[in-house]
């Protein structure tokens, strides 16, 4: 299985910078990041690697979800940040309750599927899984989606390009929002 972004979405999103995951699957190398590639394929960590990666600190978040490591470098984090630009993470719950620990100022966003039965719909309808992971990411959802009070958003995903528009609007108002930095270089500009 491929470690894919729910594309549609992710064209429609503007000026932001997607994160590098490291992911890992049973019986499969954990996944550096998806600018990291050797001959055109992906770069792979081992599972002693990943760990080791959790005991240095390295990871801004990281999870087990449905028997997969998943993770976020914080070094990537950190200079993207330091580069001025936007940092998306694509996050399970467990996660970006760790990042808004780590970071206050992250603004977390949850994007809801319209109903559970639609994303069972949906999760059928790729014919990607067996029955029994439909019904383990389903339970999942239902888990997560009692969490979703705990984020400062909520979208949602009737139509991803409407989504996609509501996700940027809300990057859009963080932009926006009173920042004492440039208040100060409007008022000493010469």
């Amino acid at each position: 299985r491929e470690y894919k972004t729910q594309a549609p979405m992710e064209k429609q999103i503007k000026s932001l910078q997607k994160k590098i995951g490291k992911a890992g699957r049973k019986g499969r190398e954990i996944l550096l990041g998806f600018e990291k590639r050797v001959d055109g394929k992906r770069v792979y960590k081992s599972k002693e690697e990943f760990e080791k990666m959790i005991e240095e600190n390295m990871l801004l978040e990281y999870a087990s979800y449905n028997d997969n490591y998943y993770g976020t470098p914080r070094a990537y984090v950190d200079s993207k940040l330091d580069e001025g630009k936007n940092v998306i993470l694509e996050i399970e719950v467990q996660g970006a309750m760790k990042v808004k620990e780590r970071c206050p100022e992250a603004v977390l966003v949850f994007i809801l599927p319209p109903s559970l039965k639609e994303l069972e719909n949906r999760l059928k309808g790729r014919g990607t899984e067996d029955e029994n992971t439909v019904q383990k990411r389903l339970d999942k959802a239902f888990e997560e989606i009692k969490m979703a009070d705990k984020y400062d958003y909520l979208i949602v995903n009737n139509v991803v390009e409407d989504a996609a528009d509501d996700f940027d609007a809300v990057v859009r108002s963080q932009q926006l929002k009173t920042n004492k930095e440039i208040i100060e270089e409007v008022l000493n500009y010469d």
